[in-house]
């Protein structure tokens, strides 16, 4: 077998996720993570525009993984240094919209809870 984004698909199975079913190179995708749901989105992956390597993981465990394709020529000095900022502005970007949707999450809260009539009698 020497398509590369199904060796990535498997070396994505063999750390113990089930990968999508579709992977376009240089696309981010989420996807359900270790023993999810299909609505769970804690997974992710990402295969590099050139198909010779690519990132996984899973939020919900901490699980992240790199992958190279065998046989592939490796990466050059400045080929390592692109791949790694794009990787890290990957997971800035993750993060900054975690951020955003935390603070959406606590605003709602505390509407929620401001608009709430205090319990003073119940049958506890």
């Amino acid at each position: 077998m020497s398509d590369p984004i199904e060796h990535f698909r498997l070396a994505i199975a063999a750390a113990g996720l089930i990968p999508p079913d579709n992977i376009e190179p240089g696309r981010f995708i989420r996807f359900p993570g270790h023993q999810k749901g299909g609505k769970n989105k804690a997974a992710w992956c990402r295969m590099f525009t050139d198909r010779r390597g690519g990132v996984f993981g899973d939020y919900s465990t901490g699980m992240e993984s790199n992958w190279q394709a065998e046989g592939g020529a490796t990466y050059t000095k400045a080929e390592r240094a692109a791949l790694a900022a794009e990787i890290a502005a990957m997971k800035a970007q993750y993060e900054a919209e975690q951020a955003q949707r935390q603070h959406e999450a606590s605003v709602t809260a505390a509407a929620i809870w401001q608009a709430a009539a205090p319990a003073t009698a119940h049958p506890y």
